[in-house]
């Protein structure tokens, strides 16, 4: 019985609504034709509040009102009632003088999300007013569909369009595919436009943005040219190294050229690579520079350069060594380091790579023609030293020297040669500074004498790299992947 009286009340409800609904539609419709503006104006927004989609027929005559605020209402009205065959005459509206009739217009086709409508919308990318052309853009987002996307994307290149508006709609519409098409401004005769492309396809950064932009590495503007670079390497990815390579070969501009050959270096950097010193910089005489671009450049004392196994060396002997102080950002404490370098010695003994003193630090070195590396934690206690098996004079050698959370290991030519247990990692990043070819403090391990020879490529890492992963850093400009290990390590032999 109680559910009876409940469905009685809920049809009682909606006939009292219908009756309701159809006693207020008839006077307002009478009111859409009333001598005063703002009644008709308020006539117009009601019938949309309500959504008297028997009200259509006079609404879309309400299109052609002589004032602007009643077709800005009946506009309104018709987006809420949301019928089909209001379509055409919205798009009408689309060339409304008023621009606030405009902007209504263009709203309420993406509330109707007809796909017929698309032609108009992509007119309205001309209008004057900008309100206009961004609620015409959210439109077609909401139209949507590779019509559209058809119709947009040539869009790009036009000089009549609002570029991003268009550029905006074509990233919503196509999604992960969203470069193919941005790929078109690269060929556009205007520089300005080619830019843009190259600063869109930089912004979305993905592996297909990149291919992209490798089409434009040779473009014939240099300006053009620098901003492909710079796009290419803060992307990252492997593919461009070939490329890079090639326009290294050709690229006229000298400034260019020297920012695609650090570019290059930057390209192939391990992700932990905290300092990089190859000697092959234009640094001059005094300086060493960095090459991972962290600004821990060296002051070169009496060193010159040299042919090294890398490109250029340094030659180091009696007072000649390189001085890097205390780089703040090669911090050591509580953390896994590997050190490593190409040597080529004249001399049992010498430091090839320092850092700190007798309270704290670490040592790559030859003693008696042992490679050797070791650290100390603390003033008290002993020096944790790695000793390889067999002398390594009068040849290029490549050592490498890792801290690990319970040992040091040293490495020749990416082979462990000698380890030795540790309690842990350094304590501090040392009072001392840090030096490739002498130590000019007191020693962490047993010697501080100058290294006599040739040092070539000194890179630090803050991780403990593996034996596979030092051999790929022996090969000069090699993508460090780890399934390339073994072919790297038989190049750099």
């Amino acid at each position: 019985m109680k559910n009876r009286l409940c469905i009685a009340m809920l049809l009682c409800c909606v006939i009292c609504s219908a009756d309701s609904a159809e006693t207020l539609v008839a006077p307002l419709l009478r009111d859409l034709a009333a001598p005063v503006a703002r009644v008709r104006a308020h006539a117009a927004r009601r019938l949309g509040e309500i959504r008297a989609k028997q009200a259509l027929p006079s609404l879309v005559k309400a299109l052609d009102d002589g004032d602007a605020e009643v077709r800005r209402q009946a506009v309104r009205a018709l987006a809420e009632i949301r019928d089909a065959r209001a379509s055409a005459p919205l798009c009408r509206a689309l060339v409304d003088e008023s621009a606030q009739v405009r902007f209504a217009a263009a709203h309420a086709l993406g509330e109707l999300k007809e796909p017929r409508t698309g032609g108009a919308l992509l007119k309205a990318f001309c209008d004057p007013v900008y309100a206009v052309r961004n609620q015409a853009a959210w439109a077609l987002r909401e139209i949507g569909g590779e019509d559209v996307l058809a119709s947009v994307a040539p869009l790009l290149d036009d000089e009549t369009a609002d570029f991003e508006h268009v550029v905006w709609l074509v990233q919503h519409l196509a999604g992960d595919k969203a470069p193919s098409h941005f790929a078109i401004l690269l060929t556009s005769r205007r520089v300005a436009r080619r830019l843009d492309g190259v600063r869109i396809l930089r912004g979305i950064g993905s592996l297909s943005a990149t291919k992209c932009l490798i089409s434009a590495v040779g473009d014939a503007s240099l300006e053009v040219r620098k901003a492909v670079v710079e796009a290419l390497l803060a992307g990252r990815h492997e593919i461009a190294l070939a490329p890079l390579r090639v326009r290294l070969a050709v690229e006229p501009d000298p400034a260019l050229k020297t920012r695609i050959k650090e570019g290059i270096l930057q390209l192939i950097l391990h992700p932990s690579i905290i300092g990089h010193w190859s000697f092959d910089d234009d640094g001059g005489v005094e300086i060493a520079k960095d090459v991972t671009g962290r600004g821990d450049d060296g002051e070169i004392k009496g060193c010159t350069r040299a042919p090294g196994k890398v490109g250029q060396a340094l030659a180091f002997g009696p007072g000649k060594y390189v001085e890097l102080g205390k780089a703040p950002s090669m911090s050591m404490a509580g953390l896994p380091i590997t050190l490593m370098a190409w040597i080529n010695s004249d001399a049992d003994d010498g430091v090839v790579v320092a850092r700190g003193g007798g309270f704290s630090g670490f040592s790559l070195y030859l003693m008696k023609g042992l490679p050797k590396f070791g650290i100390h934690l603390k003033k008290e206690g002993p020096a944790y030293i790695a000793v390889g098996t067999e002398p390594v004079l009068g040849r290029w050698v490549h050592l490498a020297g890792v801290v690990r959370k319970t040992s040091v290991e040293i490495y020749v030519d990416g082979k462990l040669v000698g380890t030795t247990k540790t309690p842990g990692y350094l304590l501090n990043n040392a009072g001392q500074g840090m030096e490739i070819g002498f130590d000019t403090a007191n020693s962490p391990c047993e010697i501080v004498t100058n290294f006599t020879g040739l040092i070539d490529e000194v890179k630090m890492f803050q991780t403990s790299l593996s034996a596979a992963e030092i051999v790929v850093q022996m090969k000069p400009e090699k993508p460090e992947k780890p399934g390339e290990a073994g072919k790297a390590g038989k190049a750099g032999k």
